[in-house]
């Protein structure tokens, strides 16, 4: 019957380790590159990578994945919005730019986090 009622709490410690490890793969990635969307191939890769192992623990339910992808995603895109969006020449564009780059890594989060949440189960 799995945890029924067991209320699982997060390790944001180790959620924490993997967003500085999708960040520092950003800013690598970005010293070779200076396309914004290409940047932002290293954090969907690192929310590839978590999302195939939630889906292979099937622990995680919708809500819990969103908030653990979603919060490892948006740290990783931070390097892409300091070093390529926000010097921009002229700031409203900047903006605009970023936000829809937050836009977007929160649709994927969801995204991954429908594919990442664990079967039904029948009793």
């Amino acid at each position: 019957m799995g945890n029924l009622f067991l209320k699982e709490r997060e390790n944001w410690t180790a959620w924490i380790i993997w967003s500085l490890i999708g960040c520092s793969a950003t800013v690598m990635l970005s010293s070779y590159t200076s396309q914004i969307w290409m940047n932002l191939l290293a954090p969907i890769i690192v929310l590839g990578v978590l999302t195939t192992w939630m889906s292979y623990t099937k622990r995680f339910d919708f809500s819990r994945a969103f908030k653990v992808l979603s919060t490892v995603v948006l740290v990783s895109t931070i390097p892409v919005i300091i070093e390529r969006v926000l010097p921009a020449k002229n700031a409203v564009v900047g903006m605009i730019d970023s936000g829809i780059i937050i836009i977007g890594v929160v649709v994927a989060s969801s995204v991954f986090a429908y594919i990442a949440k664990r079967p039904k189960q029948y009793y």
